[in-house]
């Protein structure tokens, strides 16, 4: 399938490049505020840390979730001028594009993640390498062999978090499914109580292996 390129999509990869922290900011408050320009701009940067820069990608994360949770404040962004890039090439627009297009019948759960796991296939060969080195310097994965697993969770020390902390809202939306995980069962709702489980059990599989409560709430 091939897509024919448009002035817009041009635009945008343009913007696939290293943003500067005060720019990339307000492009968050304008796409807060329902303006497309700032929308572009802010993926344009989400692009590409994605699939050109790993190192990048807590950086601009974190400004874009802090600035639009928080646009008051003052937001302190940390953009080293040591990140290794990989170029984005025309092929992989093209592999792009074709994703963003989907087929005639649309995506379903499946077929999108699939499109988007292909795309890891159309990178530069050099970001392979600049993911591995970005998993391996990321906190906590030296030594990931010697590591126990970590234990269950415990909701009673999640709501001794501090409100607003993210242990706290975690109790907060634990509780709220369980409550309505034992409502379900009351009524015998077998079959949706089982979705509702696996959602759980994937929420706190997600949350282990990818935040540090400790670090986060403390």
């Amino acid at each position: 399938m091939l897509v024919a390129m448009t002035d817009w999509q041009k635009q945008f990869e343009n913007l696939a490049t290293k943003p500067d922290p005060k720019r990339l900011r307000n492009a968050v408050l304008a796409a807060r505020a329902n303006k497309a320009e700032g929308r572009d701009g802010m993926l344009g940067a989400m692009t590409w840390a994605a699939f050109s820069c790993p190192s990048a990608t807590q950086a601009v994360y974190d400004l874009i979730a802090q600035t639009w949770l928080t646009p008051d404040a003052e937001v302190k962004a940390s953009f080293s001028d040591d990140w290794a890039e990989a170029p984005i090439s025309a092929d992989f627009w093209v592999k792009f594009w074709e994703a963003v297009e989907g087929p005639s019948e649309g995506y379903d759960a499946l077929t999108i993640t699939q499109a988007i796991a292909a795309l890891g296939g159309a990178v530069d060969e050099s970001f392979g390498p600049l993911a591995e080195q970005c998993a391996n310097a990321h906190p906590g994965a030296d030594d990931a062999a010697e590591k126990t697993v970590p234990g269950l969770l415990d909701l009673q020390a999640l709501s001794e978090c501090p409100a607003g902390s993210l242990g706290h809202e975690l109790c907060f939306f634990l509780r709220e499914q369980l409550g309505l995980l034992c409502i379900c069962l009351s009524f015998e709702r077998q079959h949706f109580c089982r979705f509702l489980f696996v959602d759980l059990c994937s929420l706190r599989s997600n949350f282990l292996n990818d935040v540090d409560v400790d670090s986060r709430v403390g």
